[in-house]
């Protein structure tokens, strides 16, 4: 019977995170192929989305799989095939807590959840090189932190950028334009933050929190944002492999 072995439980977590990490990554690709480039869509984004899903596998998956371990071990289940029948319903287990008035979804996430504690069970038990097992129970969260921490980083791809930029208002023209030009603006509590975006980009406002603020509608191609908290709003303007473009943005504090 094994003991409890909790650098195995890592190693199931991490094996996990590390999987998911490389097919949100894979989703988040775009070839360009007449810039020869590869992109990213939304690095950030599915950065914080594996954050999300990690923190259940370690917290749900790690806690479920000692359970597991503890209730076989009482009931003498030594079987590999029962307990990765135990680790499997727990898949299931966790979405129908969630969404137990919808069968449909319960089955459908259920079986992703199955998928991911078989594949938690399999590193756990059948990863047994050192150094595979110490690089997935304490590299693939180090790697995540490094990619979270980088990833609002990840500097835009800008091909024939020409702007003018003045307290109030940004014009630029591009040949190509993927990511984000981000557009500081201070702001005191009370005050509002109007500004109108011109050309083929889309965009977004982030309080001093790092989190999204709401945008008001005000007038044709005009909106506004109602300050809630002192301090520097960041304006994000974001390019989808533009090409051939231009954009204006105006900007005011009232």
């Amino acid at each position: 019977m094994r003991s409890y072995d909790i650098v195995g439980k890592l190693t199931g977590a991490g094996a996990v995170l590390l999987i998911v990490m490389c097919v949100l990554l894979i989703g988040q690709l775009d070839y360009v192929d007449s810039l020869g480039r590869i992109l990213f869509s939304d690095l950030e984004g599915a950065m914080k989305l594996v954050l999300f899903i990690g923190s259940i596998v370690y917290v749900y998956g790690i806690g479920y799989s000692l359970l597991v371990d503890g209730a076989a071990k009482l009931l003498r289940l030594d079987s590999a095939v029962w307990r990765w029948g135990l680790h499997a319903i727990g898949g299931y287990l966790f979405f129908f807590l969630f969404m137990r008035f919808d069968i449909w979804l319960v089955l459908s996430f259920g079986t992703l959840g199955a998928l991911i504690a078989s594949i938690f069970f399999a590193a756990d038990r059948f990863i047994r090189r050192k150094f595979w097992r110490l690089f997935c129970a304490y590299g693939a969260p180090v790697l995540l932190g490094l990619l979270l921490i980088a990833s609002p980083y990840v500097p835009a791809t800008k091909v024939g950028w020409e702007e003018q930029r003045t307290d109030g208002r940004l014009e630029a023209s591009y040949q190509f334009f993927h990511g984000k030009e981000p557009i500081p603006i201070r702001a005191e509590q009370g005050q509002t933050i109007t500004f109108s975006v011109d050309g083929e980009s889309g965009y977004h406002v982030v309080g001093p929190d790092g989190e999204l603020v709401a945008m008001e509608e005000r007038a044709a191609n005009e909106l506004a944002v109602e300050v809630q908290e002192s301090g520097t709003y960041t304006l994000t303007i974001v390019g989808n492999k533009s090409e051939n473009g231009h954009i204006t943005v105006v900007w005011q504090v009232q």
